[in-house]
């Protein structure tokens, strides 16, 4: 299980960035 809680750390910090990418497309298509 502890492993698992590893895993979401990692996955939220791919989240981060991809979310700022999903804003800067969204400007674009705007």
């Amino acid at each position: 299980e502890e492993e698992e809680e590893d895993d979401e750390t990692d996955d939220s910090e791919v989240w981060e960035p991809s979310r700022s990418v999903r804003k800067s497309l969204s400007v674009s298509e705007d």
